[in-house]
C-alpha cells in the first residue's frame, strides 16, 4: 500500500473511530491493523483489502447489524478516495461484512483473526467490562462471560498462526480472570 493512500485511510479511520465511540475506538482499529500486519507477514493476503478492513471494520459498531452497515459506509468512503483501487472496494467491503462470521475468502479470515487477537489485549478487558456494565451485568457475571468468550474465540481462530500469536496473552488473561473470579468463592 502506498504511503499517500495509507495516510488518507489512517486519517479517515481516526476521524470516524474517535467520534463518539465508547468501546471499539481508534485504539482498537490500530491494534487490529497491527495484528493484520503480523498475520500478513506469515500468511500472505492482499494488504490493501486486509489493512483497510482492519482500520474500518467497526465503523458502524454502535448500531445494529454493524457489519452490514459498516460495509455500506465503507463503500461510500472508498469510492471517494481517488487513490483507493476501485477493483478492491467490493472485496474490502465484503471482508468488513464477514469479519465476525461467515468468512469465506483468505483475506476475510485474516481480518477476522486480526480482530479476534485484539480480544486478548489489555484494552479488551476494559472494553469488555464497559460493555457488560452497559448491559446491566454484575461484575461476577461479566468475568464469567468474558472467560467463556476467551475460550470460544481462541477455538474459532481460522489459522494456527493466530493461535500462536494470541497464546501467551490468552493464558495471561485467563489466569487474571480466574483470579478475579476466585475472589467470589
Amino acid at each position: 500500500m502506498n504511503n499517500t493512500l495509507l495516510q488518507k485511510l489512517l486519517s479517515k479511520s481516526k476521524e470516524i473511530m474517535e467520534a463518539d465511540r465508547m468501546y471499539h475506538d481508534f485504539a482498537h482499529a490500530k491494534n487490529v491493523y497491527k495484528n493484520a500486519q503480523i498475520l500478513l507477514e506469515k500468511l500472505d493476503g492482499d494488504d490493501i483489502v486486509v489493512l483497510t478492513g482492519a482500520l474500518f471494520h467497526d465503523i458502524a459498531r454502535n448500531g445494529d447489524n454493524h457489519e452490514i452497515e459498516g460495509a455500506k459506509q465503507l463503500k461510500y468512503i472508498l469510492e471517494n478516495i481517488p487513490e483507493f483501487p476501485k477493483d478492491k472496494i467490493e472485496e474490502t467491503c465484503l471482508a468488513i461484512e464477514h469479519h465476525e462470521r461467515g468468512q469465506v475468502t483468505h483475506n476475510e479470515k485474516v481480518l477476522a483473526d486480526a480482530d479476534k487477537i485484539d480480544a486478548y489485549s489489555e484494552l479488551s478487558i476494559g472494553r469488555s467490562f464497559m460493555m457488560s456494565a452497559h448491559k446491566g451485568m454484575k461484575l461476577k457475571e461479566a468475568i464469567e462471560s468474558f472467560l467463556l468468550y476467551l475460550d470460544k474465540w481462541y477455538e474459532e481462530f481460522n489459522f494456527e498462526e493466530s493461535r500462536i500469536i494470541a497464546k501467551k496473552e490468552y493464558g495471561n488473561m485467563k489466569n487474571l480472570l480466574n483470579r478475579m473470579l476466585s475472589s467470589y468463592n
